[in-house]
């Protein structure tokens, strides 16, 4: 049986969830994708998030946003950090963003993160588009790696792609598909 509107994309792990999803706004459509950390990674390094866009659309620059928010507890109290520094790879087939994960301060530990990035995507053809796809993916660091990654990364719809030698040193998770069925755009 087949499925109409739209469908979120979900990947869970044990100490992560990622959901993918699509979102109309301003005439167009914002693709958009958000882990949430159960419980703080034991290596907090440079991590990279993104989505992976269909052929037939294309990212608008200014449409373009990421931020990571980490719950922060101490003895006493807690609060959240937050940030919306990374670094952005912007290609015709997605965005991904570089960012680093929040250490532990003084006066507390980081207990749980929320990280998303989005952007909106114009159509690149003057054909009726039917079917449009967001492909979210998150790329975990499991050793201490510097900002420069970001040059090293691709983006479409198989996720998030990097060398040989760089893939060894991130985990995996499954893509996260959205897709919104019979849009008629």
């Amino acid at each position: 049986m087949q499925t109409f509107g739209l469908v979120d994309g979900k990947t869970e792990t044990e100490m992560k969830k990622m959901v993918s999803t699509i979102i109309a706004v301003n005439g167009r459509f914002r693709l958009k994708n958000t882990v949430y950390w159960k419980s703080a990674p034991k290596t907090r390094s440079y991590d990279i998030i993104g989505i992976g866009n269909d052929s037939t659309v294309s990212g608008i620059p200014s449409t373009k946003y990421f931020k990571r928010i980490a719950d922060i507890s101490g003895k006493d109290y807690s609060y959240y950090d937050m940030s919306t520094t990374g670094t952005w790879t912007q290609k015709p087939s997605g965005y991904a963003v570089t960012f680093q994960l929040p250490i532990n301060k003084a006066d507390g530990d980081v207990k749980t993160m929320e990280i998303y990035m989005y952007y909106e995507v114009d159509k690149l053809t003057t054909a009726t588009i039917k079917t449009l796809n967001a492909f979210g993916d998150y790329k975990h660091s499991k050793v201490t790696v510097s900002s420069s990654v970001s040059g090293s990364i691709g983006i479409g719809s198989g996720g998030i792609s990097l060398t040989t030698t760089l893939e060894k040193k991130f985990d995996k998770i499954s893509t996260a598909q959205a897709q919104w069925l019979d849009i008629y755009w």
